[in-house]
């Protein structure tokens, strides 16, 4: 799968600008999560392995008597409509969840259980694993004493865990008091996990907070004394290792499912690159590997005479750096999303040359602030954050003065080998272009990118795996640090983002850039509009939440390429039949008929109806109790935000193949928040020009992609014109 995460990028802007708002925090059971990015050979939905569609022929306008049965009534109950003719079956309502920061967080864990295993398979047993683990001996094995508790018990991982304190004084390895009580994943994140019976701590959480082993080890979370500070909290990313026991090898099916789904919240939390798990059951031992590539195991092995295995495992994983434990950098306040990173010496990976650059190396760097996070049950997570950082001199041998540091907007991602041979001649072409062919495209001040692997580089030479493409850690600084885009807080801000998420702004519209950019660049803007982009002859295909972001201006940008392919191929060329983008924010006729080979091309009104969903999906939040950093979704926007993350396809093709017809989308409105006042005008002017209104309901998808293609062809009754007329006409009004 593509993983944009996967996909969620936000960038870099010039110190002198103004201060940046911190983007408001999500609590909610999708926020700012959306379900996987997609969009290789087969589209995996958190349900389903493949979906595909059928020919667009067979597909015909909807019969309201031969409907699959349930479908189309579960679309009716989803938008409110449980009464409809004939449409409708026999439902029961569901109860609105509250808008609180305490519940409606999370999916349950049998949920996300069920997505992560159906989209991801069976883990894959690695050779290189079972070597590095079990072939090899560690150092300290030999001289840690077997335990004499029944092994498969938590009784015996505590044993172990005071064994190998003596040993080592290492203190990192815990055995959890309040094993099964659900924490937090992070202190600014909203999803809970159960806690494991033990885990490996960090490096840098225990450097942080020395007593956070001990926080760790108690059924309850411990009482400061008055006048003391109080004590860290427990949260899912200060877990290196997480480890699950049962006493019986009849139970390993049940505790892999904990421990994959706990490494998956791991790999969810900032700057982790891969997750380590392991499962004692009896004294059957097997270890687990959570990456952006997949799940991948050792076999499993009985942990043999005097427990060496156990002792062996556990002594490894003592050993390995927070590097090696796939930590790229923390914070020094225990992963405090606003505290200071503390980032590691081998975070940045060597420089990428895909273009010719002005601008010499990435020199002391310093992470300042998360700005966004994907939350992605694939772990693939693009992560974007303010930076600051120097230039190394392009001639080291010239004698030349310290370069100031600038603020940029860093963002780190996962990125295939298939897809990277476009993106690369789509950053070549935006730096050779000339100004006016650049204007509102984003250049980047370096990229940096790995070598492709599949598994990390502590197990020496890498493995492959069929199915399974090897993927590289690429960090990319912004020339501008953009806002999330929750920070719009009026329809009126709304509009202005949208307006520049299609048109890309000019230099009339905006003022100096505070950013010395080479003299060739230096009118341009670091805003990519969809136009712009399709003018240079690329189609974006993964328009989402995180991909469209606001600068220090107030205007929208387009930001992430890493799915955007040329639009002039070929149509049976293997990249257009492939679904690709964000679940929830996928065009209907992407969705259409998800067991078969895509049947259409991803067109500019599939990216337009993909930003209709995006604009949804942020007015249907408001301010928890009056706290704007604190944002909640509605009870009804959050009902009809969880039915768009649905892993059925069909499901989600039948919802918002009904926002075509008035009623149920009226209904759907009514989730916005009311701080979204006139938010009708704006999304209407949207869903009219990308086959959401009435006029296309009951068409059969090859009739209706055909029709809109004479819209936007040659009528051009439809255009990225008529969006941005239509806007520009608006704001005046808001």
């Amino acid at each position: 799968m593509y993983a944009r995460r996967s996909g969620h990028t936000v960038s870099g802007e010039a110190s002198s600008g103004p201060e940046l708002r911190r983007s408001p925090r999500l609590v909610n059971a999708r926020d700012g999560a959306p379900g996987p990015s997609v969009g290789t050979s087969a589209l995996a939905t958190p349900a389903q392995a493949a979906t595909t569609q059928l020919p667009s022929s067979s597909r015909g306008p909807i019969n309201r008597n031969s409907t699959r049965p349930g479908r189309a009534g579960r679309a009716c109950e989803a938008v409110g409509l449980p009464g409809m003719s004939d449409l409708s079956v026999a439902t029961t309502q569901s109860s609105p969840m509250k808008s609180s920061p305490s519940v409606s967080m999370t999916a349950t864990a049998e949920a996300r259980e069920h997505q992560l295993f159906a989209h991801m398979g069976k883990p894959r047993q690695s050779k290189a694993m079972d070597t590095y683990f079990f072939d090899t001996p560690s150092t300290y094995e030999a001289k840690i004493p077997k335990p004499t508790e029944k092994l498969g018990t938590e009784a015996a991982m505590k044993q172990m865990a005071d064994a190998i304190k003596d040993v080592t004084g290492d203190r990192r390895l815990v055995g959890c008091g309040n094993s099964g009580s659900p924490i937090k994943l992070a202190p600014d994140r909203g999803e809970q996990e159960n806690t494991p019976d033990a885990v490996i701590l960090t490096h840098a959480a225990v450097a942080a907070a020395p007593d956070l082993p001990f926080v760790w080890a108690q059924s309850e979370h411990p009482t400061s004394m008055e006048g003391t500070p109080s004590s860290p909290q427990r949260a899912y990313s200060q877990i290196a290792v997480a480890i699950e026991v049962k006493k019986s090898d009849k139970r390993s099916a049940e505790a892999r499912n904990q421990v994959i789904r706990r490494l998956h919240m791991i790999c969810t939390t900032a700057l982790r690159a891969h997750a380590i798990g392991v499962t004692l059951c009896g004294d059957v031992l097997q270890v687990y590997l959570v990456n952006a590539c997949g799940v991948f195991t050792t076999s499993a092995r009985e942990c043999g005479q005097g427990a060496v295995l156990l002792r062996r495992v556990l002594s490894h994983l003592i050993e390995l750096d927070d590097n090696g434990l796939g930590m790229l950098a923390s914070t020094n306040e225990v992963d405090d999303a606003f505290g200071s990173f503390v980032v590691s010496d081998k975070f940045l990976p060597p420089r990428a040359h895909d273009f010719e650059s002005e601008l010499g190396d990435i020199s002391d760097l310093e992470i300042q602030e998360l700005l966004f996070r994907r939350r992605s049950c694939l772990g693939r997570a693009t992560s974007a954050f303010r930076v600051t950082a120097r230039h190394a001199p392009v001639d080291r041998t010239s004698i030349t003065l310290p370069t100031p540091a600038t603020e940029y907007a860093m963002t780190v991602a996962w990125v295939e080998q298939s897809r990277l041979d476009d993106a690369i001649a789509l950053r070549r072409k935006m730096h050779a272009a000339s100004r006016i062919d650049t204007e509102g495209l984003s250049l980047s001040a370096g990229i940096y990118r790995d070598d492709f692997r599949t598994l990390p580089t502590f197990f020496g030479d890498d493995e492959s795996f069929d199915g399974i493409g090897p993927r590289a850690l690429e960090v990319v600084f912004h020339r501008q640090c953009y806002r999330p885009l929750n920070t719009a807080t009026t329809t009126r801000e709304l509009a202005q983002a949208v307006l520049g998420v299609v048109k890309g702004e000019h230099r009339d519209q905006l003022g100096g850039l505070a950013f010395a950019l080479p003299s060739r660049h230096a009118p341009s803007h670091d805003i990519a509009g969809h136009r712009n982009l399709y003018r240079l002859g690329y189609i974006h295909r993964d328009i989402s939440y995180g991909n469209v972001v606001i600068d220090r201006n107030g205007f929208g940008a387009l930001i992430d390429y890493h799915l955007a392919v040329p639009h002039d191929r070929l149509c049976t060329e293997l990249h257009h039949r492939i679904r690709s983008g964000t679940w929830p924010y996928l065009a209907c006729s992407i969705l259409a008929q998800p067991n078969e080979r895509l049947g259409v091309v991803h067109e500019r009104w599939h990216d337009i109806e993909s930003l209709f969903y995006v604009v949804m999906e942020v007015s249907f939040r408001e301010p928890y109790q009056g706290d704007e950093k604190v944002l909640v979704m509605t009870p009804k926007g959050e009902t009809i935000w969880r039915r768009w993350n649905s892993p059925e396809a069909d499901l989600v093709y039948a919802l918002k193949y009904m926002l075509r017809m008035d009623q149920p989308y009226e209904s759907a409105l009514e989730g916005c928040a009311h701080r979204f006042q006139s938010i009708p005008l704006l999304l209407n002017i949207l869903r009219r020009n990308c086959g959401l209104d009435s006029r296309f309901f009951g068409f059969k998808v090859a009739a209706e992609e055909a029709e809109l293609g004479e819209l936007w062809g040659p009528s051009k009754a439809m255009s990225h014109e008529s969006i941005i007329s239509d806007i520009e006409q608006l704001l005046p009004l808001l």
